[in-house]
């Protein structure tokens, strides 16, 4: 059964049009995103419209139809859940900027990036920052426009775990939103690795998929590089999880073999390591190249994006040259996080 919601959110060059059985969608996403929210985005964005039905059976299941005439049929979820994954799909449609995994604030008209997996330790420093008087941009993505590097807001609700309130970062309700500052130039990007040994580590990736073909696990191990492919779950979905070695493990294979059993990749989630906020802080000068390497770890949608499949035909020389050169000018570091306010010194020390 399908009722009458509509409602607009703008991404960048993205807008997201709702309709159909979306009204607890569209409580989450309003909680979350309601600085996205809109009447109408301008003309020259790329409209992305999704009609979401509820199962006839009222068993709690339902379909989402795509612009492109993909439909997606899910198992019952939670509206937050599926109001993240709506998200997370139009973001990967977003061309105008390159989107990262990482926490975004602004200093004296500098850009600051604290880029990570999820569990680093982002959150936690973003707004331990913010309290010390960095202007806060986004806890969760870093979004750099394309065409002059600026780093642009992400106003979504910071999305707080134990470890914030642990680590002494406190706000006043599950719903508090800091001030959120303006654009400015990137001038400054910390990546945060909790091994310092390198930036090839164990990473631990989670795809989930509309509907899981267990023929298609063991023929994943014949990606090089890939390991202990096992089935689980993930948000309510249907998923599988692989150890990798590779910080940078092309995507595009895993997803090529997903849609030759039967199943859609319809989200991807990657972790490395957790923040551990007890031991010395670390940090080290790290050359814009092998910055951009590991940055490719840490976009979001990566490999699977419109950015890297349209603007550059899927070529991943292409991909990282542009990366390369939105670095410029840019003071890279790698960050080992140790006590929070002794991390907090050090940044402030980088930044000046």
């Amino acid at each position: 059964m399908c009722s009458a919601h509509r409602q607009s959110f703008h991404f960048y060059d993205v807008e997201l049009r709702l309709s159909g059985d979306v009204g607890a969608v569209l409580t989450c996403l309003h909680r979350s995103y309601r600085s996205f929210q809109v009447v109408a985005a301008a003309e020259s964005v790329r409209r992305l419209d999704v009609t979401i039905f509820s199962d006839a059976k009222d068993d709690g299941t339902f379909s989402i139809h795509l612009d492109n005439g993909v439909v997606w049929r899910l198992p019952p979820l939670r509206p937050a859940e599926l109001a993240e994954l709506l998200v997370r799909y139009a973001l990967a449609q977003v061309c105008s900027h390159f989107l990262l995994h990482a926490g975004a604030l602004s200093w004296q008209e500098q850009g600051i990036l604290l880029a990570g997996d999820s569990g680093a330790g982002k959150t936690t420093l973003t707004l331990a920052l913010q309290q010390q008087g960095f202007a806060f941009l986004s806890d969760e993505t870093g979004a750099v426009e394309r065409e002059g590097g600026r780093l642009h807001p992400f106003p979504r609700l910071p999305q707080r775990r134990g470890g914030v309130e642990a680590a002494g970062v406190q706000a006043s309700s599950p719903e508090w939103m800091p001030p959120v500052g303006e654009a400015v130039a990137l001038r400054h990007l910390f990546l945060l690795d909790h091994s310092m040994v390198g930036i090839a580590q164990e990473r631990r990736v989670v795809v989930l998929c509309d509907r899981l073909n267990p023929a298609l696990l063991p023929i994943l191990e014949s990606v090089a590089g890939l390991r202990g492919a096992r089935a689980t779950t993930c948000r309510g979905l249907p998923a599988f999880t692989y150890s990798s070695s590779f910080a940078t493990l092309p995507f595009s294979p895993i997803e090529r073999l997903c849609l030759a059993h039967g199943s859609t990749v319809l989200d991807v989630v990657e972790s490395s390591a957790f923040a551990d906020f007890t031991r010395p802080p670390r940090l080290q000068h790290l050359p814009r190249s092998q910055t951009a390497l590991a940055l490719l770890g840490h976009l979001q949608n990566g490999y699977r994006s419109r950015l890297f499949r349209t603007a550059h035909a899927g070529d991943p020389i292409s991909f990282l040259a542009e990366l390369v050169g939105l670095l410029r000018g840019v003071a890279c570091y790698r960050l080992q996080p140790g006590g929070l306010q002794e991390t907090v010194d050090l940044i402030c020390a980088a930044v000046g």
